[in-house]
């Protein structure tokens, strides 16, 4: 067979000789379209395990009346703390709010806050007082401080990523003090007894907006409670109203305000003293929330 004689290389012929299959004329498989990764779920607005709330309550308006009897007579006179005997009806206090979830639907909330207001005035009628009589233009030294721990624990019935509302039942502690006081006559007569009262309550709340919260709460009850402690007897009844807004400047915390309406109607018997009272005041929540 005669010899082809040396194969010639140029330029086409290297570049098909490297080429792989597929660029000399093989068709390649479709690729397969990539499926976009997996997005991170949205962080929810109820995810914490811990929360506080830490601000000032202002009150615009506050409102007590109350008497002070022996037990077994009905000579107290009825006596409005603000207008007759000179108290504030305005006020402020440091307000801590806090509370821990157990899972998404359990929490447990406690809050503490407190007022005392005392004031010094000529009064213009007799008060009869825990037995002893106040006459007319008599200077009269008042007080009356109200020390409140709450406790409540709330099941949410319906909880989402953006709201939650349930029931709750909890404990609304009052420890009241009230006084009167006449140092030219002699006279100093008050009463101090921790009125606790079991309430009933819901809670809820909803992220309206990215960042935005509306939260709301009521508690209520009324009720008949014997020998408690120190106390041979306490009856009443509560109600408060919160609704307020908050908003998360950066990632835990935030700041917040709600309007306060509380109202308490109750009795105590201690120490040969019945002690009744009407109680309330609007107030202003101002604060601070870290969440955890």
């Amino acid at each position: 067979m005669p010899d082809a004689g040396p194969r010639r290389f140029d330029a086409e012929t290297i570049v098909a000789d490297a080429a792989p299959p597929v660029a000399r004329g093989a068709r390649s498989a479709p690729q397969q379209p990539q499926e976009p990764p997996p997005t991170a779920p949205g962080r929810s607005g109820f995810d914490e395990t811990f929360g506080a709330r830490v601000g000032g309550m202002l009150v615009g308006t506050f409102h007590t009346e109350a008497t002070l009897d022996v037990v077994g007579t009905s000579t107290g006179t009825s006596v409005d703390f603000e207008d007759q005997l000179g108290l504030s009806g305005q006020g402020s206090s440091f307000r801590v709010d806090s509370w821990f979830r157990f899972s998404r639907r359990s929490r447990l909330d406690l809050a503490w806050f407190t007022f005392d207001r005392s004031a010094t005035r000529v009064i213009d009628r007799d008060i009869n007082w825990g037995g002893s009589t106040f006459p007319i233009n008599a200077t009269v030294n008042s007080n009356l401080s109200t020390d409140i721990l709450q406790a409540r624990y709330t099941y949410y019935l319906f909880a989402d990523d953006d709201y939650e509302f349930g029931p709750g039942i909890g404990i609304y502690g009052m420890n009241v003090a009230a006084s009167l006081r006449s140092e030219s006559l002699g006279l100093d007569e008050g009463f101090k007894s921790p009125v606790p009262l079991p309430v009933l309550s819901l809670q809820g709340a909803w992220e309206f907006a990215p960042s935005w919260q509306l939260v709301g709460g009521m508690q209520f009850f009324f009720l008949k409670l014997e020998n408690v402690g120190s106390t041979d007897e306490i009856s009443g009844g509560v109600t408060d109203l919160t609704l307020g807004v908050e908003y998360e400047l950066i990632d835990h915390v935030g700041l917040g305000a709600a309007y306060d309406y509380f109202n308490v109607h109750a009795g105590a018997v201690r120490d040969r003293l019945d002690f009744n009272f009407d109680y309330g005041y609007s107030a202003l929540f101002a604060y601070m929330t870290v969440k955890l």
